[in-house]
């Protein structure tokens, strides 16, 4: 945990995979093992980044149209008020 690890899911990949079978198993029995769980964090990560990114223009958006009503009435107040209606 306290390595500087490049990525989250290079350490999670690891820790999934197992700290012991790692090193104590050849390469060739151990890469696809740990390629699987690096896929599988590297996915969920992207899913997230992909729902954030959604939510974040939903907001944007619904934020935009609730300012846009504000300034209709403040527009809509002063043009009464200048007709004097």
């Amino acid at each position: 945990k306290e390595f500087n690890w490049s990525h989250e899911a290079v350490y999670r990949a690891g820790s999934a995979a197992g700290w012991y079978f790692l090193p104590n198993e050849p390469e060739a029995t151990v890469f696809p093992v740990f390629e699987y769980h690096y896929e599988q964090f590297v996915g969920e990560l992207c899913m997230v980044k992909s729902l954030l990114s959604k939510r974040r223009k939903h907001l944007a958006i619904k934020w935009s149209a609730n300012w846009i009503k504000k300034k209709a009435k403040v527009r809509l107040a002063k043009l009464k008020k200048d007709l004097n209606l």
